[in-house]
């Protein structure tokens, strides 16, 4: 049998240390790669991942994904805590947990009886793994700001046929909350620190706004968030099995490349996961232009086809006829909605309500319709 390879999540617990020190010095593995985040996880070639109960970015979708990859994964507790965390570390699909003072010894004998049980994992899995992608996963995003993104996401959830969430994945400006005098809590970061316990517990951080919508508000607040988008591509899709989700980004050039730009960063991995990229931009040569630029690097997400919603869109037929030529002569998208100039939107906004009726909420309600049949 070859040499067993061992990925070991970065631990501030002395195991981690010890165990390597102890695979250099007398063999019996050999490690691989330390392990910072969920998508290094994923990616990397190594028989079994040794991770703390405490890793932020373990959840049981990472786990059913290391397993279905043939990955063995061995948990690891300390204190006084450890009969709580072995339950919690089970209901992941975690079938072998260690205390952190365990000899290096019992590291090696388990990381080889895990990597011989992989099979069985596969095939029972964790306990329940909602978001199965299955329902329609729409992103809408500015291709700059103050065109109106968000606006067109609430009208696109209120106008949805059927079952939707309204997720707020905005890092840079979040505003759903306070647009729908909605609570700061539940938001993102709880969902998160929810799902990070069991995918069970995600449905109690949804708001229940309106008949057939629930909204997952952002963060209370950006500053100082750091958050990885393997965890919020992970969030989105287990938001999937509670119906069709729309995802509310922020405004700007997805970027999957930024080294400093977390949401531009989080943009491109969420619109990777759609079924159907929506860019809002507004009826001026500036707007048209950022558009196409936003189009250019969103099909390194391979979104070739986006559908387009032009806001605050002229009344004249010949300037709307020469913006569609134009648009569809350069992007070819699945779809393109003018949504008009209507003051209830700006009274909406300022009163912190919806808008209820008037052009901008039919021209959306006729936007619903194409991506729905799309």
């Amino acid at each position: 049998m070859a040499e067993l390879a061992l990925a070991l999540a970065v631990s501030a617990r002395p195991w981690a240390d010890r165990l390597h020190r102890h695979t250099m010095d007398h063999g019996g593995a050999r490690v691989r790669v330390r392990i910072l985040d969920g998508r290094q996880a994923i990616d990397q070639d190594y028989d079994v991942l040794i991770v703390d109960d405490t890793t932020s970015f373990l959840d049981s979708r990472l786990v059913q994904e290391l397993h279905s990859q043939g990955k063995g994964v061995i948990g690891v507790a300390d204190g006084p805590q450890m009969e709580e965390a072995q339950e919690w570390l089970g209901r992941l699909g975690i079938e072998i947990v260690l205390p952190a003072a365990a000899p290096a010894r019992l590291f090696l004998e388990a990381a080889a009886d895990a990597r011989r049980s992989v099979p069985a994992a596969v095939e029972q899995g964790p306990t329940r793994v909602a978001g199965e992608p299955t329902n329609l996963l729409v992103s809408v995003m500015g291709c700059s700001g103050g065109v109106g993104a968000t606006e067109v996401a609430i009208g696109a959830a209120r106008a949805w046929p059927g079952e939707v969430v309204l997720a707020d994945l905005d890092l840079a400006s979040p505003s759903l909350a306070q647009r729908l005098g909605l609570a700061l809590l539940p938001n993102l970061r709880s969902a998160l620190h929810a799902r990070r316990k069991v995918v069970d517990l995600l449905e109690a951080e949804l708001h229940g706004y309106s008949d057939g919508v629930r909204v997952l508000p952002g963060l209370p607040s950006s500053v100082g968030e750091r958050l990885h988008s393997h965890d919020l591509t992970g969030l989105v899709r287990d938001l999937r099995g509670f119906g069709d989700v729309v995802v509310n980004l922020p405004a700007g050039m997805p970027d999957q490349e930024a080294p400093h730009d977390a949401p531009m960063r989080t943009a491109a991995a969420v619109l990777e996961e759609s079924d159907l990229a929506t860019v809002v931009t507004v009826a001026t040569p500036v707007g048209i232009r950022r558009m196409f630029e936003w189009a250019f690097l969103a099909s390194s997400c391979g979104i070739d086809h986006p559908a387009v919603v032009v806001n605050h869109a002229p009344r004249s037929a010949y300037a709307k006829a020469e913006i569609r030529a134009e648009v569809e002569r350069v992007l070819e998208p699945s779809s393109i909605q003018f949504l008009p100039v209507d003051d209830r939107v700006r009274r909406a906004a300022w009163d912190g309500t919806v808008v209820r009726r008037g052009p901008f909420v039919r021209a959306l309600g006729r936007a619903v319709g194409e991506w729905v049949s799309q």
